[in-house]
């Protein structure tokens, strides 16, 4: 649960960050 957790945040981390810069 933890590494689906770890994997999971920087995807969301990333598209937020590129959403933004978009």
């Amino acid at each position: 649960m933890v590494n689906h957790a770890f994997t999971f945040l920087p995807i969301i981390s990333l598209h937020f960050v590129g959403h933004m810069l978009m």
